[in-house]
């Protein structure tokens, strides 16, 4: 799948799960923030990572080889990316 011009093979909100090649999303979660993860994830060999906008600049500062994609809503861009990757689990379920 192409997401903002790159293949991307996998998406993950989860940084040991990234592979080279995947989208990591940082996401906030009840007690950690994403931001935390991208170390984690940048090492694993991520392609793109989406993010908050009011993170992405320190981000790039700290990776500026990686592609940074800071949005508004990054859990609902990556609920989007899966869908689009994956499949829409409501396409695949009869009534």
């Amino acid at each position: 799948m192409r997401f903002e011009g790159d293949e991307i093979s996998a998406a993950w909100d989860d940084s040991r799960r990234v592979t080279p090649g995947s989208l990591f999303a940082a996401l906030d979660g009840p007690v950690k923030r994403g931001e935390d993860f991208i170390p984690e994830a940048v090492s694993r060999g991520a392609a793109i990572v989406v993010l908050s906008i009011a993170s992405e600049p320190a981000a790039r500062a700290r990776f500026p080889n990686v592609k940074f994609v800071g949005v508004d809503d990054p859990r609902s861009v990556f609920r989007k990316v899966v869908a689009d990757l994956y499949g829409r689990v409501s396409d695949k379920v009869r009534s």
